[in-house]
């Protein structure tokens, strides 16, 4: 398709010497007629009538002659072949000559996929939906929507053309799923193509919300910051992909390639890497400072000792506790990340008698409860500061030090480990401490 549309946009399309994009392209073409010859059926011949049908045999040869000593791929079978190239892209070759489709690419730290059956409408909207988000995440790199670290899976299937969009959230144990009907386009009008295109932005916005951190009223903002960047142009680009594809790739030519159950290495799942804009920020998040960081670090110590003012000094006395404190640092752990920890055991120790909340007022109590001081003279039993639980509590209390930096978890939760991973690549968790006095040396008693 993209030699095709060389051919009619550019001006002297044949000469190699104006077009190095072109001279890549026919190279590539080379390799894959390697990989079909060898592979044999279905690929060989459809790949032959390819060429012959763009109309670029004459140039396809003038590259495989001018290959230096020969071209690398002669002696190679076609196993060692398609490992090659699943090493070198990434991705399986032919991985669109099977009954499923799978798209994959990672952007901004997460893996994105949209999967849909192999089918002439499905195809349509499927590759109708992955152009779009990653056209919108290519703008969104510009503006860090501060997503978190995973992976996003859309199931995308065509609705009839008068059916309504539906997209569901699922959340799995590898990432977010969302389930998607989206509508083909049945009538060549620009009304129809806009709303097309805002429906199809519309599933891959959820998405971003679902991925990212930043509150609503933010996230909204850089949106409409897209659109008035022109964005929804970049989506259509005079005619919706669907127009686009179905004009080169007729319904029938496209129930005439063959398709193979077999493929030529297997899937492992693995995702290209992006290219450096795209890839995971390695900058500051949105509203950290390292002056900020070291103030959250100093309030902490400041003021969890005073609310385990029964337990802290009990703890400071007991050895196997102690060991704890030491295995934890030798960990990496600083000192404010174990005191969070045990103030989090402490506290949910104290309120698993509670019943749960039956109104906004009863959960605010609740609230209250859980930050207030401890009663007087009444330690906790040292022995339930175990680290495997203080780990979990520490890990539960990343929400509270995300809220610290302006953010929010998304409505449907998060994984624990990306959001860690968010918060210490991008907000220096784990790193940014506050000078302070030993908070466990018994003579602090």
């Amino acid at each position: 398709m993209a030699i095709i549309a060389h051919m009619h946009l550019t001006e002297q399309p044949f000469d190699l010497s104006r077009h190095v994009p072109l001279q890549r392209a026919l190279f590539e073409l080379s390799i894959i007629e390697a990989l079909a010859t060898k592979a044999g059926p279905p690929y060989e011949q459809f790949v032959k009538d390819a060429i012959a049908d763009a109309g670029v045999e004459d140039l396809h040869q003038e590259i495989i002659a001018g290959i230096q000593d020969g071209p690398w791929w002669i002696d190679l079978s076609a196993d060692e072949l398609s490992s090659k190239i699943f090493n070198e892209l990434e991705r399986p070759p032919f991985a669109d000559a099977g009954t499923k489709r799978s798209i994959r690419w990672s952007a901004l730290g997460v893996r994105w996929s949209v999967e849909f059956d192999n089918t002439y409408a499905d195809t349509l909207v499927g590759e109708r939906l992955a152009a779009t988000a990653q056209i919108i995440l290519a703008d969104l790199a510009l503006r860090d929507p501060v997503l978190l670290p995973g992976a996003v899976t859309f199931s995308v299937a065509a609705g009839t053309p008068t059916s309504e969009m539906d997209f569901q959230h699922q959340q799995g144990s590898d990432g977010a799923r969302w389930e998607v009907v989206l509508p083909s386009i049945h009538i060549r009008d620009r009304d129809e193509y806009d709303r097309i295109a805002r429906e199809t932005l519309a599933v891959v916005h959820c998405a971003v919300r679902e991925a990212s951190v930043l509150p609503d009223e933010r996230l909204e903002s850089m949106l409409f910051e897209a659109l008035d960047a022109g964005v929804l142009s970049n989506i259509l680009f005079g005619v919706p992909f669907d127009i686009a594809y179905a004009d080169s790739t007729k319904a029938d030519d496209f129930a005439r390639i063959p398709r193979s159950e077999r493929s030529l290495v297997v899937d492992d799942g693995r995702t290209p890497a992006p290219g450096p804009i795209l890839s995971f920020p390695e900058t500051a998040g949105l509203g950290y400072s390292v002056e900020d960081g070291i103030r959250q670090a100093a309030t902490r110590y400041e003021t969890i000792p005073r609310l385990l003012r029964s337990t802290l000094p009990s703890l400071r006395r007991d050895y196997h506790f102690q060991e704890t404190v030491q295995a934890l640092r030798a960990d990496g752990w600083l000192d404010w990340q174990i005191l969070v920890a045990v103030f989090n055991v402490a506290a949910n120790a104290r309120m698993r008698s509670s019943p749960p909340p039956r109104s906004a007022e009863e959960a605010q109590r609740l609230q209250e409860r859980f930050l207030a001081p401890e009663p007087a003279d009444d330690p906790l039993d040292p022995s339930i500061f175990a680290p495997g639980l203080l780990h979990e509590a520490l890990m539960m209390s990343l929400g509270s030090t995300l809220h610290n930096w302006g953010l929010a978890i998304p409505v449907n939760g998060v994984h624990p480990e990306a959001l860690r991973e968010l918060l210490s690549r991008r907000y220096n968790y784990g790193v940014d401490d506050a000078s302070h006095i030993d908070p466990f040396e018994p003579s602090s008693n």
